[in-house]
């Protein structure tokens, strides 16, 4: 229950924001993802979680970026949620940027923000008018460390 309001609370206050927004308080994690690639020196990647839809993610060495989005699908001309996390050998990765950048229709948008204790950082951007079905790429970095997801407007 305590879950379900605080993501309550999250959207309630994402929706009161014009523009772009960063959020630095942890977010209830609504799915998980574990490990899939080639074996590392050093401990597993334990407990990655990354709430949203595509998750995408990346490992560089010992280092796992996973990325995710709001919707897959999402309305035209409306917000997306941008989800980023970091963790090098399973320890989160905290107050490193991170920045999201997509282009609609020539216009280039992007939001950042920073990373919580848990590695997690969240920003939103509302993205015009998009030809509906076209799949339109996002590019998230943090540090060195970069991995794209997408979503097609519907």
């Amino acid at each position: 229950m305590k879950r379900l309001a605080s993501l309550l609370l999250l959207v309630v206050l994402s929706l009161n924001t014009v523009g772009f927004t960063q959020s630095t308080s942890p977010t209830p994690s609504i799915s998980s993802f574990t490990s899939d690639g080639p074996a590392l020196a050093g401990p597993p990647f334990i407990g990655m979680s990354i709430p949203g839809k595509n998750v995408i993610c990346k490992t560089v060495h010992a280092t796992r970026l996973c990325v995710a989005l709001s919707s897959a699908y999402p309305s035209r001309d409306t917000w997306l949620t941008v989800y980023a996390q970091l963790k090098t050998r399973g320890v989160p990765q905290t107050g490193k940027i991170m920045t999201a950048v997509w282009r609609v229709k020539g216009k280039r948008i992007s939001c950042s923000a920073l990373t919580d204790e848990t590695g997690l950082a969240v920003c939103r951007g509302r993205f015009p008018k998009a030809d509906k079905g076209r799949k339109i790429w996002v590019d998230v970095t943090i540090g060195k460390y970069t991995a794209t997801t997408s979503f097609k407007p519907r």
